[in-house]
């Protein structure tokens, strides 16, 4: 959906499922159109290649299948899935799956540290990064009034007053409006 135009919350929405050959639960997304989509995904995901089976449930509006992605996510823990199973006012609660130990060397930056302080503070940046993008995305959608906060809680999973603090510079409506 291009940046301007403002979202129908009352169309009906797909819930999908990305797995990959061995059924392990890639991604779990919605959409109004899941095939634009999924052709978004092929264009933008390094794990698309992954992809081999897809299931799609169909809800009747935006929010209700906002409410079953959030519900499928923090159940079932998609591999890459990123926006909830992250809050940025705490840590990291899941990291991908890895090898078991015996399997795996030691990366090289295991090996030298100075190479692992870098490699982590690259991570971290882009993390930082990450998160600049996502609060720069609700505080527009807040501020053009393409969503509420109660649709980003929905969506993410964070409190209140983590949207609220994210959303304050974007907005000057008393409190019990933004609801």
């Amino acid at each position: 959906m291009p940046l301007g135009q403002r979202m129908d919350m009352s169309q009906r929405t797909a819930l999908y499922r990305l797995f990959n050959t061995s059924d392990v639960l890639l991604y779990v997304g919605i959409a109004f159109d899941p095939k634009n989509r999924w052709y978004e995904h092929a264009s933008t995901k390094s794990w698309w290649p992954e992809v081999a089976r897809k299931e799609v449930e169909w809800h009747a509006n935006r929010p209700t299948a906002l409410a079953a992605e959030r519900r499928a996510i923090v159940a079932e823990r998609p591999l890459y899935n990123i926006v909830l199973s992250v809050d940025p006012m705490r840590a990291p609660t899941r990291t991908k799956p890895t090898k078991p130990a015996a399997t795996r060397s030691a990366p090289r930056s295991a090996r030298n540290p100075v190479a692992a302080i870098r490699t982590f503070e690259r991570a971290a940046a882009k993390v930082e990064r990450a998160r600049a993008e996502l609060e720069d995305e609700i505080r527009r959608a807040i501020a053009t009034e393409e969503w509420q906060i109660i649709h980003v809680v929905t969506v993410t999973g964070w409190s209140r007053e983590t949207i609220r603090k994210i959303a304050r510079p974007a907005t000057s409506r008393p409190a019990a409006a933004e609801d």
